[in-house]
């Protein structure tokens, strides 16, 4: 089985020289056109939780002239991530940073849509798939973003009722989950910032390195006796390998294309803006925090405890 430092190579490797041509409106284009529309329209509708209406996208192309890359759904979905909307009663309605969009440049767009997932934990639905992914168990993954929504209430996320389950679920072993979750996507974010813009990389090679990740940080993030008596346990015993699979094509998918920072041809690879990601926080993980982690996932460290 390879380790982090074989994963790493092995994506190196796959790459090729080739570029992705864009297939949709720059960023900053596109939220600047959903800006105006809202604050013209007041509400969009949802068919779901966190999910636009198809009638509202194909509305939101029609009266702007604009698509964005992965489409309005995509987009919709972050921005509510950083409180340019706000989802609330079966819709997304205008949020308290509706105001600043057109003063942010488009490297301060890109890092913010990215910190939407990596910070607060949305799309919520790609966060479960990272759940899912990690071996979390579901009501473990539902606390801690809970807990992260509530943390980010002055942006308009509404977490719902705090939930009364501290018997079985402490907050020793919920500072655990989170750190298995931000630890992965730290060594992820990470590595990406690593490749070389103007080539194309194969997503398999990302898949198996992210699979890495999530097995590192699962190693790295619970103390030795986290296993307390009468607590819900924090890990399934399985993980499927098309879990990690999907994981990764919603990451792609629903937050770094529609954030500008991925193109995704679909056959031949990805190609990434490293760039964007320079400054992207992971949960409380700074650009420095990440790159010690980073390390020590190529050192081979997710064999012992790490401080």
């Amino acid at each position: 089985m390879m380790d982090g430092m074989g994963r790493f190579e092995a994506l190196l490797s796959s790459g090729g020289r080739g570029e992705c041509a864009a297939m949709g409106a720059p960023v900053v284009e596109a939220v600047e056109a959903l800006a105006a529309f809202v604050g013209t329209e007041g509400r969009l509708r949802t068919r779901g939780a966190w999910e636009l209406d198809e009638g509202e996208a194909v509305r939101l192309a029609q009266r702007s002239g604009v698509v964005p890359e992965g489409g309005w759904a995509r987009l919709v979905g972050l921005c509510a991530g950083v409180g340019v909307l706000v989802a609330r009663g079966g819709g997304f309605e205008a949020g308290p940073a509706l105001g600043q969009v057109s003063a942010w440049s488009e490297r301060e767009l890109e890092q913010r849509l990215v910190e939407g997932f990596t910070r607060s934990l949305v799309p919520p639905a790609t966060a479960a798939g990272w759940f899912v992914a990690l071996g979390v168990h579901p009501l473990w993954g539902l606390k801690l973003a809970r807990q992260v929504h509530r943390e980010g209430a002055l942006m308009g996320f509404d977490p719902g009722r705090e939930s009364r389950d501290d018997g079985i679920m402490g907050a020793r072993r919920l500072e655990g989950v989170r750190r298995h979750v931000f630890v992965s996507m730290a060594v992820v974010v990470g590595v990406l910032r690593r490749l070389s813009s103007g080539r194309m990389y194969e997503v398999g090679a990302l898949v198996r390195l992210v699979e890495e990740a999530m097995r590192f940080s699962r190693v790295v993030a619970y103390e030795d006796d986290d296993e307390d008596a009468g607590q819900l346990q924090v890990l399934v015993d399985r993980v499927c390998w098309r879990a990690v699979q999907h994981a990764v094509w919603a990451l792609m998918d629903e937050v770094l294309v529609p954030a500008g920072v991925v193109r995704w041809d679909i056959g031949r690879g990805i190609a990434v803006n490293p760039r964007a990601l320079e400054r992207v926080r992971v949960g409380a993980l700074g650009v420095g925090a990440q790159d010690t982690w980073v390390r020590l996932f190529l050192s081979g460290s997710g064999g012992r405890k790490v401080a």
